[in-house]
């Protein structure tokens, strides 16, 4: 035999044995890419899973406070109410008149009807909000401070009002309605934050409370 056909026989034979090799490899390629694939999906799933009940976590706990006011027959108020299905944790409140801000309420009657016929805390009712925790459907009434009693209905209530300073607890209402106004900042136990303003109708969300 010819040294031509012995180097055709032995490419041929060469052939034959690479083949396989390279068929196997490639499978083996392709299903690590498979097993690749189907682990990077299994983990988006579980991300996923893990994002669908935080957030239905979340919703359970979700708190949606509202300020209002009210009027009767014995003066003004206001109340803050938690209208959400989980605790409000209100961590901070600005009172506020003609656009200035005031941390307490006492300023703000000040500065709203002068120093000679402000009022004092025994004269109205407030409740600290800061720092509190309202349960569901819970309503806390922030302020209330009554009318000055009528001069024919009531005279001598009348008189002893005037013997007392005069407070002029309707100059206050009146202008407070017009110009004034209060805040609260409320977060859920889950850390997300809301402010409420006074008849503001929906909170509005915020990144976080200024906490004293």
């Amino acid at each position: 035999m010819s040294d031509d056909s012995e180097d055709r026989d032995a490419d041929i034979d060469a052939g034959r044995g690479v083949g396989p090799d390279v068929g196997k490899g490639n499978r083996t390629s392709m299903v690590s890419v498979l097993a690749i694939l189907i682990s990077v999906s299994a983990l988006l799933v579980s991300v996923f899973e893990v994002s669908a009940i935080r957030d239905e976590q979340r919703l359970q706990a979700w708190p949606y406070v509202t300020v209002g006011t009210g009027y009767n027959a014995e003066g003004f108020r206001i109340t803050a109410v938690n209208k959400g299905i989980g605790p409000a944790r209100v961590r901070s409140v600005t009172w506020t008149f003609d656009g200035e801000p005031f941390e307490q309420i006492e300023p703000v009657i000040e500065a709203v009807v002068g120093e000679e016929r402000a009022f004092s805390y025994e004269l109205y009712r407030a409740s600290g909000l800061e720092q509190i925790v309202m349960s569901p459907d819970e309503a806390v009434e922030a302020f209330f401070v009554p009318w000055i009693p009528n001069a024919e209905e009531d005279p001598a209530a009348h008189a002893a009002w005037v013997e007392n300073g005069n407070p002029d607890t309707n100059g206050f209402i009146d202008a407070f309605v017009k110009q004034g106004s209060v805040s609260l900042c409320f977060c859920s136990v889950y850390d997300d934050c809301w402010e409420a303003t006074l008849n503001g109708g929906e909170p509005e969300p915020v990144r976080g409370c200024a906490v004293d």
